[in-house]
């Protein structure tokens, strides 16, 4: 995606950047409260940056990796290619849910509720339009999954040894894990353990309680500004 400078770009002003911030906004057919969601600011905030082109320089990166053009082309108006931008066309925009949910989801085909994503993000990989991401919470998957980390979940892929996965039992909230099977069963039914990285948390077994796998991790993202 290539976005032209509109105006000067040897001498940058707020109104510059903000118009240059208005011209991404609408290249991305994004809304300025999708905005809002993804950087995890108020609704407010993107309209002061629209209105005055005043962001905080630490929020620059962000506002153009979302937006899919580079940080340069917001302060100075070059015409430049992201890096990020050619694969924005190919992603997938995936629901961030909660744990709630996810663990209410009974087959693979089911939808999350309309209008419940807490946000979206955009999937760098293959996956299927059932493909929801969550963020991670706890301590049970140190030290590779951090708290806040977000992981998407295909319901479409069949999870392999040493996988992680995300599944749910008789409580209503889903829980992730590594996913370790161990055969089948005398009724011929699938016999797994659920394994966090953290040692101090428990293994969990199908054969002791009712497990349901809801899903595939396909890929995680960290937050490396945590």
């Amino acid at each position: 995606m290539y976005i032209q400078a509109m105006l000067n770009p040897k001498n940058p002003t707020a109104p510059d950047v903000a118009a240059r911030l208005k011209t991404a906004l609408k290249a991305s057919e994004k809304k300025a409260a999708d905005l809002a969601r993804a950087l995890r600011v108020t609704p407010q905030a993107v309209s002061g940056w629209l209105k005055t082109g005043r962001i905080d320089k630490a929020k620059i990166p962000e506002v153009a990796r979302e937006l899919g053009v580079t940080s340069d082309y917001l302060l100075a108006g070059e015409t430049m290619r992201s890096n990020v931008a050619e694969p924005e066309l190919r992603q997938r925009r995936v629901p961030v849910i909660s744990y709630v949910q996810a663990g209410a989801m009974a087959e693979a085909v089911d939808a999350y509720p309309i209008g419940g994503a807490l946000r979206h993000v955009y999937a760098t990989v293959e996956c299927s339009d059932c493909t929801f991401a969550l963020e991670v919470e706890g301590e049970s998957m140190l030290p590779d999954f951090k708290e806040g980390d977000v992981i998407f979940v295909d319901p479409l892929v069949q999870p392999k040894p040493g996988q992680f996965v995300v599944a749910k039992n008789c409580e209503e909230k889903a829980t992730f894990k590594k996913y370790r099977p161990r055969g089948v069963d005398e009724n011929g039914n699938d016999v797994f353990e659920l394994v966090p990285l953290n040692p101090d948390f428990a293994t969990i077994y199908s054969d002791r309680q009712p497990m349901h796998i809801v899903g595939t991790v396909v890929e995680h993202r960290r937050n490396l500004t945590r």
